[in-house]
């Protein structure tokens, strides 16, 4: 599983100009004021960047909820083998699950 997406802002705009640029092209000669047009693009900036992050944590969740899943299914599996220690097992599925209901 992939790791909680945790970009800087500066670092993301870095990796992500090209897109981030095209974006604001789109808005190129709408305003004729310079620091207007640059409070304008920074918020812009700053909004891309949000709403990317977002989708991102969206997506770890999605992912971890998957893995959480996965990992339930197996010690229930596991409680149900006569060699498994079903009180180490029944712990671990009570975890999982407390931190799917937080989900």
């Amino acid at each position: 599983m992939r790791k909680f997406p945790n970009d800087t802002k500066e670092e993301w705009i870095t990796l992500n100009r090209d897109g981030v640029d095209k974006e604001l092209k789109k808005y190129e000669g709408m305003f004729d004021d310079e620091p207007l047009k640059d409070a304008f693009e920074k918020v812009l900036t700053e909004f891309i960047f949000l709403s990317e992050s977002m989708n991102g944590v969206n997506e770890w969740k999605q992912d971890f909820v998957r893995y959480l899943l996965y990992a339930i299914d197996v010690a229930e599996n596991q409680t149900k083998k006569r060699d498994a220690k079903e009180a180490f097992h029944a712990g671990r599925l009570s975890v999982m699950k407390e931190i799917l209901e937080w989900f």
